[in-house]
């Protein structure tokens, strides 16, 4: 089991609640350490810029997890595939022009369980008909840019929002 607790992250070395074996690599990620209060397993925590030597500070390890996670999951998965990016271009296109199809989309990331989130909780790609969302360094700005503004919510008034927010989405949940 993982978690982050501020600048911490914690590994679970013994059995986690999927059953895993102690030898098992257990990556499960967990919202805090009291899910795992009691149980007994957890080892000492670790700065999170241990685990990226190089990554001067919380943020350049936060990017780096993100660029490891876009390339290596959606980028082989979905992105690399030339339909897809067909796809994405003619919608880019049509939200960025605004090209009268009635089929576009504007590509945003909602920082709430909300679907449509209140002003100031989403962020944007780029209204540019020539952004390639498919194109990881396009993408990282973008992810960069929400992961900014996240830090920035956390560090105003609506951290409750923020927090009520990703405890509803950990429940299965959020608010249509």
């Amino acid at each position: 089991m993982t978690y982050m607790a501020g600048s911490q992250v914690n590994r679970c070395v013994g059995r986690c609640p999927k059953r895993h074996s102690r030898a098992a690599a257990c990556n499960e990620v967990a919202l805090s350490p009291s899910q795992h209060a009691g149980t007994g397993h957890c080892q000492r925590a670790l700065d999170v810029r241990q685990l990226f030597p190089g990554a001067g500070s919380i943020r350049e390890s936060v990017e780096h997890i993100a660029r490891h996670e876009q390339v290596n999951i959606p980028q082989k998965i979905m992105y690399n595939d030339l339909v897809l990016q067909k796809l994405l271009a003619t919608n880019q296109y049509a939200w960025a022009t605004g090209f009268p199809t009635g089929d576009h989309e504007e590509i945003k990331l909602t920082l709430s369980a909300e679907c449509r989130a209140r002003t100031g909780f989403t962020a944007w790609f780029p209204q540019n008909k020539d952004a390639k969302l498919w194109v990881a360094e396009e993408r990282m700005q973008f992810v960069k840019q929400a992961a900014k503004r996240f830090g920035q919510l956390l560090n105003s008034p609506e951290r409750p929002y923020v927090e009520a927010s990703i405890r509803a989405i950990a429940a299965g949940g959020g608010v249509a």
